[in-house]
């Protein structure tokens, strides 16, 4: 347990303590609400307004990722992480610490989270193993590990994940599905196709209600 706080809030959409499908290894997903991007046919509409979602300080949120066990990283997705970057900061350093690895997604490109110039931004960057940036394009889609469309890129800053070089652009649909008390969603690389054909199955046979969390 830490022994200190650390007040800064993040606005988050939504948690999932385990997934191996957002990065490398079994990893904590966060998905930070609040997006400037309108990217057409964007599968986390629900993500974009910044009205309050689940609101938690660094230092709460610092205490239920450690409390998880065997994983390997912390991935933040959205939402838009960098709209947020202070606090992820501040977080990223804590976990880092624990040595936990830590991926991003940004809808911004690298440069244009460079050339921003802010402090917090370019301090986030700098505890980052992997970023993944760049707008979802419908017409550059594809099934690319970790990624939605051709023109987003991977960006490996440390070590631990450069054998991923050799196969990052290998094409295939991970998915996972995960359940909690009652909420059923799918999480992964798929497109919003096989989203619907899934969830239309679950709901006519099991009268499920699933939701994404791509």
């Amino acid at each position: 347990m830490a022994n200190f706080k650390i007040p800064i809030q993040l606005n988050i959409g939504r948690l999932l303590a385990r997934s191996r499908v957002n990065g490398p290894g079994v990893r904590f997903v966060i998905w930070l609400q609040g997006c400037n991007f309108r990217c057409p046919q964007c599968a986390n509409q629900e993500l974009l307004s910044y009205e309050p979602k689940i609101i938690m300080s660094v230092s709460d949120l610092y205490e239920l990722i450690t409390s998880n066990t065997n994983i390997e990283g912390v991935t933040y997705s959205g939402g838009e992480p960098f709209e947020q970057a202070e606090g992820l900061y501040h977080l990223s350093k804590l976990l880092k610490k624990e040595g936990l690895t830590i991926m991003s997604y940004s809808g911004y490109t690298y440069d244009e989270l460079v050339y921003r110039n802010d402090k917090y931004v370019s301090g986030l960057l700098s505890t980052l193993d992997i970023l993944v940036d760049g707008r979802f394009k419908a017409d550059e889609a594809a099934p690319l590990m970790w990624r939605g469309s051709r023109n987003q890129r991977v960006y490996f800053f440390t070590k631990r994940y450069r054998h991923y070089k050799e196969v990052i652009n290998r094409e295939g649909v991970d998915i996972e599905l995960s359940i909690a008390d009652k909420d059923v969603s799918l999480t992964g690389n798929f497109d919003m196709d096989l989203f619907e054909k899934i969830a239309e199955r679950l709901r006519d046979n099991y009268g499920v209600v699933l939701t994404e969390n791509v």
